[in-house]
């Protein structure tokens, strides 16, 4: 399968700053998202309505991230993602 759409980006990172106090660094961005993805079923049960979904994807991120006390910054991160599934 493939997709295109809208993809976001937020963190909060908690640190402790130069004068030992408590700080967060806050990101938050909206961009492009892309992806492609192949998944198998396999139905090795008596009913073949029940079954095991395997499915891997790629995604592909292009956001404009506002970054607290730097300003904007242009990120572009892929991630790989594997998951597995029931299905019934």
């Amino acid at each position: 399968k493939g997709e295109v759409g809208m993809g976001s980006v937020f963190t909060k990172n908690r640190f402790i700053n130069a004068t030992n106090d408590q700080d967060f660094l806050h990101h938050f961005g909206i961009g492009v998202q892309s992806g492609v993805g192949v998944g198998y079923t396999l139905t090795p049960f008596k009913s073949k309505k029940l079954g095991l979904n395997f499915e891997m994807q790629y995604q592909l991120f292009a956001t404009r991230v506002e970054v607290s006390g730097i300003g904007d910054d242009q990120w572009r991160f892929g991630s790989l993602n594997l998951s597995t599934g029931i299905q019934f």
